[in-house]
This record gives C-alpha cells, sequence and structure tokens, in this order.
C-alpha cells in the first residue's frame, strides 16, 4: 500500500472519528440533547433507533448505541465505495494508484453529502454554541493578555525564550513570544497567567 492509499484511508478514519467524537462530547456537554439530535442529518436515524429500543436507558448507554451503529454505517459505507472504485479502476500497481485522477478510498456520493450535513447541524449546535463562543471568547482574551505582557516585558518568559528576544516590543520579540504561547496546552496557559496576573483565570 504507497503513501498515497494511507493518506486517503487516514483522512477518511479521522473523519469517522472526529465526528463520533464530537456528537459525545455534544451530548455529554449538554450542548444538545438526543431527542434533540434525533432530527440530525445521518446520526438522526441512529439515535432515534437507540431510544425506541431503550428508551429508560441512561445517557451513556444512549450514546454508545447509537455512535455503534453510526460508525458501522460509516464504515460499511466506505468499504463499499472504496471496493467499487477499486474493482472499476482495477489498477495494476502502485504507479497506477498514484496515476488515478480521483481518490480510491472514498465514502459514497450520497453519503458524503449527509455527512457534510451532518457537520453543518454541529457547526450550529456544538462549535458555534453560545457556551462555546462564550469560553473562546474568554481564552481568546487571557491569550491577548499573555501576548501583551511578554512582549512588553520578555524577561518573563523562560531565560531560553527571553534569550531570543530583542526587546521589548520589538518584532523579534513578537515573533518568539507569539511561538511560546503557541506551544502551550490550554493548562499550562492557565498556570502562566496566574503566574504572570497573580489571579486565576476562570473560563
Amino acid at each position: 500500500m504507497c503513501s498515497s492509499d494511507l493518506a486517503q484511508i487516514s483522512a477518511l478514519a479521522d473523519d469517522i472519528a472526529y465526528l463520533s467524537h464530537d456528537i459525545d462530547d455534544g451530548l455529554r456537554a449538554g450542548l444538545f440533547s438526543v431527542h434533540e439530535l434525533t432530527n440530525a442529518p445521518l446520526a438522526g436515524p441512529f439515535f432515534r433507533d437507540a431510544l425506541t429500543r431503550a428508551p429508560g436507558s441512561d445517557l451513556g448507554r444512549l450514546i454508545g448505541e447509537g455512535a455503534r451503529r453510526l460508525i458501522t454505517a460509516m464504515v460499511e459505507d466506505v468499504t463499499a465505495e472504496t471496493s467499487r472504485r477499486v474493482a472499476a479502476a482495477s489498477p495494476s500497481s502502485v504507479s497506477a494508484v498514484r496515476a488515478e485522477p480521483d481518490v480510491l478510498a472514498a465514502f459514497s456520493a450520497g453519503f458524503a453529502q449527509e455527512m457534510s450535513a451532518l457537520k453543518g447541524y454541529l457547526f450550529r449546535h456544538m462549535y458555534r454554541h453560545e457556551r462555546v463562543m462564550n469560553v473562546m471568547t474568554r481564552a481568546q482574551k487571557a491569550v491577548g493578555d499573555l501576548f501583551g505582557a511578554f512582549l512588553a516585558d520578555p524577561s518573563a518568559m523562560p531565560e531560553d525564550w527571553a534569550a531570543a528576544c530583542d526587546g521589548p516590543g520589538q518584532a523579534r520579540t513578537a515573533r518568539a513570544v507569539a511561538d511560546y504561547i503557541a506551544g502551550m496546552t490550554d493548562r499550562f496557559a492557565l498556570q502562566e497567567y496566574k503566574r504572570i496576573f497573580h489571579m486565576d483565570f476562570l473560563l
């Protein structure tokens, strides 16, 4: 199997994993309910079926049942469509696979449209949910505050980072500060905020 094949399959696997995980996260965070999700594209019928089969089940079981059915459907579709494309192209070598004008590993056209519609649903009901947007706005403020503090006083950064700077407010300092902040985890950024400003930043 060539690297281009692996890249195609990896991208599809990411789509399957991200969609199922995001639905799980959204439900557990209360950004939408299982009942609301029953009206979503693609995922709706699977979660509706889970509710019908076990109406009194706890959230964890409903998520598990609905997500399992959704993942199975995605895997079955991509397997069938990829098999169909490979059979039609009938490549005789790795070079022939690479020479194909279209990807060989893919979801069917109809299924891809449904997945796109589901992503749109999650965008509206999860990624742009008021609670999520409020946290993002506050996180942006925390990052902006840290950037301003380090730009004004590069010595507040670790010694090796401060050594890469050329003075407060200078272009090279701004680049070093940006790189330093970009490498932070969320937890470390909050720790640095507390260290610099002597107070907790609550998201």
